[in-house]
C-alpha cells in the first residue's frame, strides 16, 4: 500500500509540479482487478485484444460460459490513483495510461504546436473509460435506424435497446445538477433563447449523468472486471502490447503475436476458437494492417504481403469540435481555490472534484431550425461549457493538454488573471467529412499517421457557422451582457471582420479539433468494398478474426461513443455465444 501511494505522489508531482494528492487520500485498492501470473501455462479459446470499454464488457460475458477460457490482453496497467478523481480527467492526457496518439491535416488546427491535434485514447485496463469525461450520452433512436438503412440489419433501435439496458445494469452513474452560480446563468439566457432546458426533449439543454460512483470514477474495468475478478476462466493481462496476428502456412488464424514488457520478450499466444480485435479505431486498424489486412496499395508501399484485401484505416469519423472562448466585460467573479485545495477538500470530503462542474449541462441542438437532418429528426451539433474563474489553475492545463501554441495561451491566460472565461465547445456530431488511419512504417511501435481531414466536407462548414451563430446568440442575451466574444488575435483571420462568416471559417480551419470520438476504420456492412467487417462484425475472408471496439461504427451518433461501444460489445458477445450454441 505504502508503495501505490508514494506512486501517486510522484505521477502528481510531475504532472503538476508542487501540487501532489495527500497520501492519505483514500483511492487506493487491493486486488480490485483479476490477475493471471501463470497465463503462459495455459490454453485459451478466446483471445480479446484490449481491455478497453469492449473489451472489458466481452471478458466478462464470454467467461459466463464455463467451457470458455478467454485471455484479456490489455498495453496499459491497472488504472492509477489520479484516474479516480473526476474532475481531473483532463491531466491524465499525455500521461502512460494516454496512447497520446497525434493527427495532423494539411490545412487544419494551425493553432496547435506543430499543427498537430492531441487525440488521448487510455492506454489502461478500462481503455478510454478510464480516463475520459465520463459522459452518457448514447444518442437517439433515429441514429440506431439509420445504421440499419446503411445495411447493418440488426443494428436498429428496437434490435439494440436491451444491450443499452444491460450496460445500464452494470454502469453506475450520477445524476447531478451543478450548484456553481454560473450553470443557473447559463440556463436563464438559453431559456431567453426559447431553448428547452427541462431534458423532456429531443433539443434543448439538459444536465447529463456521468459514470461515477460516490464520487470516484466508474470504468468499464469497475463495472464488468471487479465483479468477476476471481473467475476461473477469465485471465487478464496487462502491460502486454499485441503486435501482431498470428497465422499458420495456409493463413488460418493460430492466435497473436505479442511484446511482453515485463519479461521483455516476444511470444506467440495460441486461441483455440477465435481471436477479438478490441484496440479501438487507431489500434486495430494498425494491427490488422500490420498483419496483411487493409487496403492492397497501402500494404504494398511498405512491401507487407497481403493477405485479405479489405478499406481498414479508412472512413475515420470524428467528432471534430471547435473551442470559442467568451470573457466577462467587468471583473465580478472572485478568484479561483487552489488545485491543492481541490484535491485536499476532495480527499477529506469527496467535493469539489467528484464532478465535473457545468459541463455536464450540455445542448443538443438542430441548428437548420429544426430542419431534417438526413431525413432524420435528430440534433446536429452539441454545446459543452468549460468554466474558469479568475486564475484558474486549470485553464493553463487545459490549454497545454490541447497543444495550444504559446501564442494564443499567453492571449487567454492574461486575460483570466482578473476576468472570468469559459470555453465553449462546438460539435459536429454528423460530419461528412472522412479521414483515414496508415501505417507510418512496418515497426508496431511506431503510431500510426492519422489524418482527419476536418471540414473537408462543406457541410461541416456550414455547420460550423451555423453553431458560432448560436454562440453569438447567447452571448447577447440580456442575462449575459457582462460577457463578450474573446477576440484572439490570429493572423490568418486577420483578413476577415470579427464575426462574420469569413472570420469564423478561418478560426475553425485554426482551431479545428477532437473531442476524442475517432470511429468508423473497420466499418461494418454487408459488402467486403466498404467495410471491414459484416453485421455480425466477423471480418470479411479472415475466419475466427472479429473486430468489436468503435472502429466497427458505420455512422457517428448524436452523442458521445462510450456507451454505445459498451452496447456493441454486450451484443457482440450474443453473436458469439449464438455461434457456438450457448446462447441461452
Amino acid at each position: 500500500m505504502w508503495l501505490t501511494k508514494w506512486l501517486t505522489l510522484l505521477f502528481v508531482v510531475q504532472i503538476f509540479g508542487d501540487i501532489p494528492i495527500p497520501t492519505d487520500c483514500p483511492l487506493s485498492f487491493d486486488d480490485l482487478y483479476p490477475h493471471c501470473p501463470n497465463w503462459d501455462e495455459r490454453d485459451f479459446d478466446f483471445i480479446i485484444v484490449g481491455g478497453g470499454t469492449a473489451g472489458c464488457t466481452l471478458a466478462n460475458r464470454l467467461t459466463e460460459v464455463k467451457e470458455w477460457n478467454v485471455l484479456l490482453i490489455e498495453a496499459g496497467g491497472i488504472p492509477s490513483n489520479l484516474s479516480e478523481i473526476p474532475g481531473m480527467y483532463i491531466a491524465l492526457q499525455g500521461t502512460p495510461e494516454d496512447w497520446s496518439f497525434k493527427a495532423q491535416d494539411p490545412i487544419t488546427s494551425t493553432g496547435y504546436k506543430n499543427s498537430v491535434t492531441s487525440w488521448a485514447k487510455g492506454k489502461v485496463l478500462g481503455g478510454s473509460s478510464t480516463i475520459n469525461a465520463m459522459v452518457t450520452v448514447p444518442g437517439v433512436p433515429e441514429d440506431y435506424d439509420h445504421w440499419a438503412e446503411l445495411g447493418n440489419e440488426g443494428w436498429d433501435w428496437s434490435n439494440v435497446t436491451k444491450y443499452f439496458d444491460k450496460v445500464e445494469e452494470m454502469v453506475k452513474i450520477t445524476r447531478y445538477r451543478s450548484n456553481l452560480p454560473m450553470r443557473t446563468t447559463l440556463e436563464t439566457a438559453i431559456q431567453e433563447l426559447g431553448i428547452d432546458t427541462t431534458g423532456s426533449s429531443t433539443f434543448g439543454y439538459r444536465d447529463v449523468p456521468i459514470q461515477v460512483n460516490e464520487g470516484q470514477r466508474y470504468s468499464h474495468a469497475k463495472a464488468y472486471l471487479t465483479p468477476i475478478r476471481d473467475r476461473e476462466n477469465l485471465c487478464v493481462v496487462t502491460e502486454m502490447q499485441v503486435i501482431g496476428i498470428l497465422f499458420d502456412e495456409e493463413s488460418n488464424i493460430q492466435g497473436v503475436t505479442v511484446n511482453d514488457s515485463f519479461n521483455n520478450e516476444i511470444q506467440e499466444i495460441k486461441a483455440n476458437i477465435e481471436v477479438i480485435l478490441s484496440a479501438g479505431a487507431i489500434n486495430t486498424p494498425q494491427i490488422l494492417m500490420l498483419s496483411g489486412i487493409g487496403p492492397e496499395d497501402h500494404l504494398e508501399d511498405l512491401d507487407i504481403p497481403t493477405k485479405v484485401n479489405l478499406p481498414v484505416g479508412k472512413n475515420l469519423m470524428d467528432h471534430m469540435i471547435i473551442p470559442v472562448f467568451i470573457q466577462e466585460i467587468i471583473p465580478l467573479r472572485g478568484l479561483a481555490t487552489s488545485l491543492e485545495h481541490r484535491i485536499n477538500e476532495y480527499c477529506e470530503n469527496g467535493t469539489i472534484l467528484d464532478t465535473l462542474g457545468i459541463t455536464n449541462f450540455q445542448g443538443y441542438l438542430n441548428t437548420q431550425n429544426g430542419s431534417r437532418l438526413d431525413n432524420l429528426q435528430r440534433p446536429n451539433v452539441e454545446i459543452i461549457h468549460f468554466s474558469f474563474p479568475p486564475q484558474e489553475p486549470m485553464l493553463p492545463i487545459t490549454l497545454d493538454k490541447f497543444g495550444y501554441l504559446d501564442y494564443y495561451r499567453t492571449q487567454l491566460e492574461e486575460i483570466n488573471q482578473d476576468k472570468y472565461i469559459q470555453m465553449i465547445l462546438i460539435e459536429v456530431l454528423h460530419p461528412q467529412s472522412r479521414g483515414t488511419v496508415e501505417l507510418s512504417t512496418t515497426d508496431p511501435y511506431t503510431q500510426p499517421r492519422i489524418t482527419p481531414n476536418y471540414l473537408s466536407h462543406p457541410r461541416d462548414v456550414q455547420t460550423v457557422l451555423e453553431g458560432a451563430s448560436f454562440i453569438e446568440a447567447l452571448v447577447n442575451t440580456n442575462t449575459l451582457s457582462n460577457y463578450r466574444l474573446v477576440d484572439l488575435k490570429i493572423p490568418e483571420c486577420d483578413q476577415f471582420m470579427f464575426e462574420s462568416p469569413g472570420y469564423w471559417t478561418c478560426y475553425a480551419t485554426t482551431f479545428a479539433t477532437t473531442i476524442y470520438h475517432p470511429s468508423g476504420t473497420c466499418t461494418m456492412g454487408n459488402d467486403s468494398i466498404t467495410s471491414v467487417v459484416n453485421t455480425r462484425l466477423q471480418v470479411w475472408g479472415v475466419p475466427k478474426l472479429r473486430v468489436v471496439d468503435s472502429s466497427v461504427i458505420p455512422e457517428l451518433i448524436s452523442g458521445h461513443t462510450n456507451i454505445p461501444v459498451g452496447m456493441i460489445a454486450e451484443k457482440a458477445a450474443d453473436f458469439i455465444k449464438e455461434d457456438y450454441n450457448y446462447l441461452v
